[in-house]
């Protein structure tokens, strides 16, 4: 369980890394990767690919380990900052008492299993977020800061 745990953690901290890529191409700071555009990274197109994939195979019906396959192309919402996700709430996303994606939101998808650790046999529900609505989340963290940016206001 642990090792599951630490893969999946490693997978999201790689799509975050590429989408703050993207942020810092559109900012001009460092960038990790060292493309003339963020976008030509390889990654993106197997990201797209995976996502071809599973809603292909998802509308089909076809039975697959939905967590394993949504790590290949979404975020985990457990591994995104606790501000972007106060973020998500204030801008509609999500859900602000459950923290859960508001209803028919593009980008988002959803994992359920039983708990069997649980006495009371629950259901969990994981909830991911997509790269490219990741990347629109952090360019609207970026702009409010650059707005509302604390030191402009004391002054």
């Amino acid at each position: 369980m642990i090792i599951r745990e630490e893969r999946h953690q490693k997978q999201a901290q790689k799509l975050i890394d590429l989408a703050n890529d993207v942020l810092a191409q559109s900012n001009g700071t460092t960038r990790l990767f060292d493309y003339s555009d963020p976008y030509f990274n390889p990654m993106f197109k197997k990201i797209k690919k995976f996502e071809r994939k599973f809603k292909k195979r998802h509308k089909d019906g076809i039975n697959i380990d939905v967590g394993e396959k949504l790590e290949n192309f979404s975020i985990e919402l457990r591994y995104i900052p606790e501000r972007l996700h106060y973020l998500m709430g204030l801008i509609g996303w999500l859900n602000t008492d459950t923290y859960a994606p508001n209803a028919h939101q593009e980008g988002f998808y959803s994992n359920s299993y039983h708990d069997y650790t649980a006495k009371d046999m629950s259901t969990k529900i994981w909830y991911y977020i997509t790269v490219d609505r990741y990347i629109d989340l952090l360019f609207i963290d970026n702009e409010l800061q650059y707005r509302y940016n604390p030191q402009e206001v004391a002054a």
